[in-house]
């Protein structure tokens, strides 16, 4: 189910054209679909070496993110910097939404929010 669900929120991803509309579809798709992206990330990185469908659906997820977002970023290792930091934020910031700890007053405000946070990658 994890592998599909990333193949489907990479497959959004593929159509964002700048940070802010890439932020507002991940964040879309994990409202729209609690449970599926409690899944998602439920398991930890480094154990998907063992199930190579599932890296290969992640990584088309984060090839989406390194496009929007690393543009400007020559560094490999700033490239994944910079990639860590967009999804400590998306991840950090929806599951504090969902909580209900993160006080913002809609989907709308979060998204902006979480743009706002991103913006200059």
């Amino acid at each position: 189910m994890a592998t599909e669900a990333y193949t489907r929120l990479a497959a959004i991803l593929v159509k964002a054209d700048t940070p802010q509309d890439y932020t507002a579809k991940y964040v879309r798709f994990a409202l729209a679909n609690r449970a599926l992206y409690a899944l998602m990330t439920s398991r930890p990185h480094a154990t998907m070496k063992h199930n190579p469908p599932l890296q290969a659906a992640v990584h088309k997820v984060i090839t989406q993110a390194m496009r929007i977002f690393c543009q400007d970023i020559e560094s490999s290792v700033e490239r994944r910097r910079a990639v860590m930091k967009v999804y400590i934020t998306l991840y950090g910031g929806i599951s504090l939404y969902t909580a209900g700890v993160l006080d913002q007053p809609s989907e709308k405000a979060l998204i902006a929010e979480l743009s706002a946070m991103n913006a200059g990658m």
